[in-house]
Parts: C-alpha cells; sequence; structure tokens
C-alpha cells in the first residue's frame, strides 16, 4: 500500500484522519469486475468504478455499524 505524499495530518499510532489518502491495489475477479460495470452502467449519469466501490464499501461499513447497536 502506498500513502499520498501529502503531509501526514494525524500523528504516528493515531487513526488516519477523513482527508487523508490511502491507495492500494484491488484483486477481484474478471466476473465480480464485470458485475460491477454493468451496475455502473444502469446508474444515471457517468460514475467511476473507483466511486462505485467506495459507495458499497461505505453502504456495508453503515449496514455493520448499524447492527452492531
Amino acid at each position: 500500500m502506498t500513502e499520498r505524499s501529502s503531509p501526514p495530518t494525524s500523528s504516528p499510532g493515531s487513526p488516519p484522519q477523513a482527508e487523508e489518502e490511502l491507495r492500494f491495489t484491488l484483486r477481484g475477479s474478471v466476473y465480480l469486475f464485470s458485475l460491477i460495470d454493468e451496475a455502473r452502467a444502469r446508474r444515471p449519469g457517468k460514475i467511476s468504478r473507483n466511486t462505485w466501490i467506495l459507495e458499497a464499501i461505505t453502504e456495508k461499513l453503515m449496514r455493520e455499524q448499524k447492527s452492531s447497536w
């Protein structure tokens, strides 16, 4: 994983700040990415694969937080 080259906004050992960016490689099957691309195509407008995946991750985290209460 590589971090963006901007100066860190948090000290070592503290949780990352929301505005920090982390880049990494995501591996998945061709089939999985084709399903993602089909879902993106059904949405109005144009949405990047990265944005779609980040939205999906956010939705999953929100569901898990709700179920843990």
